[in-house]
């Protein structure tokens, strides 16, 4: 954690891409991960919150299920991976992107006082007003109701927060840490040199770049690909490294073209017209066929 603190002092740019939760996905019981790196990040401006994030507005996933002899597929909704497209577009990481979506992600709270002159929080990708918050998610399954419940805090919620400017140091006015010996490690020691002065604490860095994304697993090749959720951490390290020209391109020819959510009552009407329209107009047809050969039969037309 020192290490990373004083990189960031020197004004290096840094991204935390962080689980809070493992998932087993052939039990969908999921497992919390402790990286030990909320109190670096509350300090520099940005928390991710406990809980698992659900969305109406998710991913589709393959389930197979047994019955008797036979295996079925499934193609499911599954809130567990929302598909956030309120995206910051003037944003270099999500310009041209349509969409990212997270796989078992949290939200990222900006803890940066507002109107702060010396540091810039945005949240560039959050879920939709339909998301809510699974405080304490145990089992995932997709077999079950995963929709946000009542009880849930609601969205929507920011997935990936990016900061820019002056971070104050974590270890300003603390004690430099020092490694501690392994007294386990039975290896001959090398011999050791003078040690050198190590340089003084820096308190407050150079004006820098943060990105603080509250999952990592959508670059994971075990769960479903997502083009743009690639692009957009392709994106993210060229941002990082503050070379943005190759973005632009990257994001050419990914678009999102979802459905309009419509309601009980206009899909139920559509669904009549689906199943009785080809009928009827097959039956008009055939009745205007028929008068006309008749008419043609008493000679009334040509």
């Amino acid at each position: 954690k020192y290490e990373i603190d004083q990189f960031l002092m020197r004004g290096k740019t840094v991204g935390f891409f962080l689980d809070q939760y493992d998932v087993n996905m052939q039990n969908f019981q999921s497992q919390k991960i402790n990286n030990g790196l909320d109190d670096l990040l509350a300090n520099y401006g940005a928390a991710i919150s406990k809980g698992i994030m659900l969305d109406v507005q998710c991913q589709r996933i393959n389930v197979q299920t047994r019955q008797g002899f036979f295996t079925i597929q499934n193609v499911l909704n599954y809130p567990p991976f929302p598909v956030a497209t309120d995206l910051k577009k003037d944003n270099p990481i999500v310009k041209g992107l349509d969409r990212m979506t997270f796989i078992y992600g949290s939200p990222v709270e900006i803890k940066v006082p507002a109107g702060s002159k010396e540091l810039k929080a945005e949240a560039i990708a959050s879920t939709s007003v339909h998301s809510g918050l699974n405080a304490s998610p145990f089992m995932l399954s997709p077999m079950m109701a995963l929709a946000p419940a009542e009880a849930d805090k609601k969205g929507p919620f920011s997935g990936a927060v990016t900061l820019e400017g002056k971070f104050k140091s974590f270890y300003a006015g603390k004690p430099v840490p020092v490694l501690k010996e392994n007294k386990d490690d039975k290896t001959k020691p090398a011999k050791k040199e003078p040690a050198a002065a190590k340089p003084a604490t820096l308190t407050e860095s150079q004006p820098a770049r943060m990105l603080v994304v509250g999952n990592s697993k959508f670059v994971n090749k075990q769960y479903a690909m997502d083009p743009m959720s690639i692009a957009f951490f392709m994106n993210s390290i060229d941002w990082l490294i503050q070379d943005e020209e190759l973005i632009s391109i990257r994001s050419k020819g990914l678009a999102y073209r979802p459905l309009k959510e419509t309601s009980a009552t206009t899909k139920s009407l559509l669904k009549m017209i689906n199943i009785f329209l080809m009928p009827i107009a097959l039956i008009i047809y055939g009745i205007l066929r028929w008068r006309v050969r008749k008419l043609r039969q008493k000679n009334l037309i040509i």
